[in-house]
């Protein structure tokens, strides 16, 4: 198991300065990078960054692209997503995982038709030399029968057209138990998200226990945001995961290749903050 970073962890900087913030990342004594593919006004940072300018940045860095989230904005069903422009970038780019960030399901049916949709952009990429994979937040733990919506949508899918990249403290915040659902998974999860929940929160860490009878008509973008609170998430660490337990049992398990930090959230200095979690969380790896 390796560590990397999730670039999301320093968007504002990326949005400012992209080969400079990447220097930084790189002095912080990160090697393994996952990209983001949009800036923060939803534009791709491909646009203006030429892709050979950016993997011979990369390649003098020592930076090592192992994925890249290609997001989906709201609105835009995952069939309008121009993936023959995506897969060919990322592979050209030298990325064979593919990771999409967030998944807009609310309903059973919504779930069923995204896991038809992704069977099928993950079959495309498998024949282009890439693995296809879903992120998870909270909202998708969402109760269905005697299931979640992530677990049906798990089920529904074709394992090798696609992964998962679980993130630990959103299953945890979406009210299900992290070592639980990667031993569910199996070998379907070789990458995680980690980031560490503040102590002594006041309200519910279950999200759905904090859904009021007026979130009921809203959709997953608005719930999303509004239960998000980058102000819940701190440094590895100084929060309330249980790091010992968690990664004892990952060892155990033996198939999670790279655990990303992703640092939500505000920071006083976010590049000191990275380098905190690379050094905590090395405990651990």
């Amino acid at each position: 198991m390796e560590i990397g970073i999730n670039l999301f962890s320093v968007n504002q900087a990326l949005n400012e300065d992209y080969f400079k913030t990447l220097e930084r990342v790189a002095e912080c004594g990160y090697r393994n990078v996952e990209l983001i593919a949009t800036n923060k006004y939803g534009a791709r940072f491909g646009d203006s960054i030429p892709l050979p300018a950016l993997k011979k940045k990369l390649a003098e860095l020592g930076l090592n692209p192992i994925a890249a989230h290609e997001g989906i904005m709201p609105g835009v069903n995952l069939n309008e997503i121009d993936w023959d422009f995506i897969i060919k970038y990322n592979y050209e780019l030298g990325i064979n995982r593919i990771v999409i960030p967030i998944l807009r399901i609310d309903t059973i049916h919504d779930t069923l038709t995204t896991a038809d949709q992704l069977n099928k952009i993950g079959i495309r990429c498998r024949e282009n030399g890439i693995q296809l994979y879903i992120h998870n937040h909270a909202l998708e733990f969402k109760k269905a029968d005697d299931t979640t919506l992530f677990h049906l949508l798990v089920e529904n899918t074709d394992p090798s057209n696609l992964k998962v990249e679980l993130d630990l403290v959103w299953v945890t915040r979406g009210g299900s138990e992290p070592v639980a659902v990667l031993e569910w998974l199996g070998e379907r999860c070789d990458m995680i998200h980690q980031r560490d929940l503040k102590k002594h929160i006041t309200y519910p860490i279950n999200i759905f226990d904090e859904l009021t009878e007026a979130d009921k008509g809203q959709t997953y973008q608005d719930l999303h945001m509004k239960y998000r609170r980058p102000d819940l998430f701190v440094d590895l660490g100084t929060g309330s995961f249980d790091f010992e337990h968690v990664y004892q049992k990952i060892k155990q398990l033996g198939y999670v290749k790279y655990a990303f930090v992703e640092s939500d959230g505000e920071r006083a200095d976010k590049f000191r903050s990275i380098a905190n979690d690379l050094n905590y969380l090395k405990q651990y790896i």
